[in-house]
């Protein structure tokens, strides 16, 4: 992020036909690079490992407001900071994310730029969580809603179901904390967000911790209920078996 704020800063100074490689082997830098394009000279690359990339066709390939809010899509779908999803790549990601409805970029750009969020953020990347996660056919964006279809036709086990809307709440309030950073990477002097009211919390040794959620995961009759897949009877040792013969 130093890197970008000077060379956002330099850009500003020296216009003109000005051509800036930024090297770096870190995707999050590539991000940040797409994002801050706006910023930075039209001739900017990024000089990987092994290749150079040219930052501008990526940027005209998403649009100003897509790629201005990648920092926080980055971060929702999984970084070395924030959690990822059971089962969910990047590739699928990128793909519902190039799919995604205006309110559903305005949410991450949100995250990158406001302090304070509205129910609108929340309820807008919830209905893109959906998305990732519904069979094709299925059109259905509400999480509890879904998590009962997944269920009740396929039996999904628990890490092919979507998270509880409270875990997905945890999780964009942490992811948060880590686009608001990212939201002001071409500046010098940043704020930060307070993690004991965005998805941490501490124990009782005084250790900050994830707050997994805040609300059960179930209804508590269906957590309590139990569904047995034994295929034959096994009496218990306690009961005689009475013999038919």
């Amino acid at each position: 992020m130093i890197q970008l704020a000077i060379a956002a800063s330099a850009s500003q100074q020296y216009r003109g036909d000005v051509e800036l490689t930024v090297f770096s082997p870190d995707i999050d830098v590539l991000v940040l690079a797409v994002a801050n394009y706006h910023l930075l000279p039209g001739n900017t690359s990024l000089s990987m490992a092994s290749s150079v990339i040219k930052i501008k066709p990526i940027y005209k390939a998403l649009g100003e407001k897509r790629a201005q809010a990648l920092p926080a899509f980055h971060a929702f779908t999984g970084t070395d900071t924030t959690g990822r999803f059971a089962r969910l790549g990047k590739a699928k990601w990128l793909q519902k994310y190039q799919k995604a409805d205006g309110d559903m970029v305005t949410a991450f750009y949100m995250l990158c730029k406001e302090a304070e969020l509205s129910e609108d953020v929340f309820t807008s990347l919830a209905r893109f969580v959906c998305s990732a996660y519904c069979p094709n056919g299925v059109n259905i964006s509400n999480i509890p809603e879904l998590r009962w279809h997944l269920f009740c036709k396929n039996m999904a086990e628990n890490d092919r179901l979507p998270p509880t809307v409270g875990a997905v709440r945890q999780h964009i309030m942490r992811v948060h904390i880590q686009a608001y950073v990212w939201g002001q990477s071409a500046i010098s002097h940043q704020t930060f967000l307070y993690p004991l009211k965005h998805g941490y919390h501490k124990d009782t040794c005084g250790q900050l911790k994830l707050t997994t959620t805040d609300v059960l995961p179930a209804p508590k009759a269906i957590i309590e209920m139990v569904r047995c897949q034994c295929k034959q009877i096994v009496p218990r040792r306690d009961v005689p078996v009475v013999s038919r013969t």
